[in-house]
């Protein structure tokens, strides 16, 4: 039997009315079933799980402000991974991160960089100054990521003005 593009219009609007059909019938989209595999839970109820699973306090969030979506573009993708990193182990309201040996190895591993990579990123992430330094202490700057209160860190840059008008 050959189809013609006729039948095949025909076909299509039938599928289009059928589902038309199917919708209009529905009371209300609510009436959908949640998967099983969510228990049968609706999502109110799922996020209050998630967050009663997770308490997030003001220590344990970093904030991302504008500062770093222009700097973000100018950063090699692995550079972007080791200031995130660094910016998660750093010491709370002071964006300080130690990277003696241990830290540094654990970085290289945690992210399967070899030691020129790592050294490379340090180049790019000074050179962008997300991050300043020397003898393996290092700050991330805060105008682009804070590691704890938002409050805090509005007090850090008060009491170090210069960050903003550096580079």
């Amino acid at each position: 039997m050959n189809f013609t593009y006729i039948d095949f219009v025909i076909r299509n609007y039938m599928f289009i009315f059928v589902v038309t059909i199917y919708l209009y019938t529905m009371k209300d989209y609510n009436d959908f079933d949640v998967p099983s595999e969510f228990g049968g839970k609706s999502d109110e109820e799922l996020l209050q799980e998630f967050l009663d699973e997770c308490p997030v306090t003001e220590d344990s969030y970093i904030s991302i402000y504008s500062g770093y979506y222009t700097v973000m573009q100018k950063l090699l993708p692995t550079s972007r991974n080791v200031l995130v990193w660094m910016t998660f182990n750093c010491e709370i309201d002071r964006g300080r991160v130690v990277m003696q040996s241990d830290a540094q190895s654990r970085l290289i591993r945690e992210l399967g960089i070899s030691l020129v990579t790592y050294y490379k990123c340090l180049r790019d992430l000074k050179a962008n100054n997300a991050i300043r330094g020397v003898n393996a202490r290092y700050y991330v700057n805060p105008m682009y990521m804070w590691k704890g209160g938002d409050k805090r860190r509005r007090d850090f840059l008060k009491r170090y003005p210069t960050i903003r008008n550096e580079k």
